[in-house]
């Protein structure tokens, strides 16, 4: 286990604790084969808390996975709350559903099978108040620029995994599509805040996964 891993270990005991909802997620994920790439137990807190202190009422996330991290959001939600989630593996949204039922968050959550990018498309026109990107790196500009679009002014975007390996990203030789998708995220962002549209920072992390970064940016 390394260090990272240790200290998140330890400050879950204390700020997390057990939780049914989140084990049996995380449980039911591996039994069905799923990657083991959520966010992590205190990434998944820190993204409901910041959902919840701007009095989030309608969530946008790109890319559920196996509904981990969507677990997390909707439990930031009022009763009256909607979020939804795009996913483009049936099998991962099967996997999913099962899992915010389990939380007895479904009520709260649609979770959309298809590309997120048409899935977005076919949405309505009522701005969401907080997004969260955390799917298919080399798209990850296109969820932003469509996130800009469908937000409404004080909202929230977090962009998950935007460096991932700090080495690779750097690497001026590096061209692979994620890296790619990654570095037009920054250079979007600096875009955005030239023309006053968002105000936007990141934050290195060193967690369980090892060291990573993620964007915060607000909506003016």
């Amino acid at each position: 286990m390394s260090i990272y891993e240790q200290v998140d270990k330890y400050a879950e005991r204390f700020l997390i604790g057990e939780d049914d909802g989140l084990g049996h997620a995380i449980e039911n994920c591996t039994q069905n084969g799923l990657p083991p790439i959520r966010v992590s137990a205190m990434q998944g807190k820190f993204i409901m808390m910041q959902a919840k202190l701007i009095g989030a009422r309608r969530i946008l996330e790109v890319g559920t996975l196996g509904g981990y991290s969507t677990i997390w959001l909707a439990r930031a939600l009022s009763h009256n709350g909607e979020l939804i989630s795009c996913e483009c593996s049936s099998d991962f949204a099967q996997v999913a559903r099962s899992n915010v039922e389990y939380a007895k968050v479904a009520p709260k959550v649609d979770i959309r099978v298809g590309a997120a990018l048409e899935t977005i498309s076919r949405l309505d026109d009522i701005p969401f108040d907080f997004v969260f990107i955390d799917a298919d790196k080399s798209n990850s500009p296109n969820y932003l620029a469509e996130s800009v679009k469908r937000t409404r002014k004080g909202a929230m975007i977090v962009i998950d995994n935007t460096i991932q390996d700090a080495r690779s990203f750097l690497d001026p030789n590096n061209m692979t599509p994620n890296v790619l998708g990654n570095r037009q995220v920054y250079k979007l962002l600096q875009e955005y805040e030239a023309r006053g549209e968002l105000i936007a920072t990141h934050q290195q992390i060193a967690n369980e996964k090892g060291t990573d970064a993620f964007v915060l940016a607000v909506r003016v």
